[in-house]
């Protein structure tokens, strides 16, 4: 499995590594193992993570909106993110809830429990 350093992430995904860094703060991006040198290595699906998670912020939604939707399907915020694509996409202003969700993969695992939100 290939890792990345976190100004890779920051660069595939157009954000800053402070970033990068208050998501991963905030339990949502796990926080990676670290090289012998103690650089975060981050997987290959961190940008999938955090482009999803930039995605929901320019439809509106806080940090705290998003962190419960990505890990728990049950969520009541579910409903309300799904309709926001889905009038944004009719608007032509966002994707189709299928293209949004493409880089929240179902099997991610809720990161970082308990931590600061």
């Amino acid at each position: 499995m290939t890792r990345l350093q976190i100004g890779e992430v920051a660069h595939r995904c157009g954000v800053n590594l402070q970033t990068i860094r208050d998501y991963e703060r905030r339990g949502l991006l796990p926080a990676p193992p670290r090289s012998a040198a103690n650089y975060r290595l981050y997987p290959e699906d961190t940008p999938a993570r955090v482009r999803f998670i930039r995605r929901a912020q320019r439809l509106g939604f806080t940090l705290r909106e998003i962190d419960e939707p990505i890990y728990d399907p049950g969520c009541p915020h579910v409903a309300a993110v799904r309709e926001a694509v889905r009038e944004g996409a009719e608007l032509g202003l966002a994707p189709s809830w299928t293209e949004w969700l493409r880089g929240a993969p179902r099997a991610w695992s809720r990161p970082n429990a308990g931590a600061a939100r």
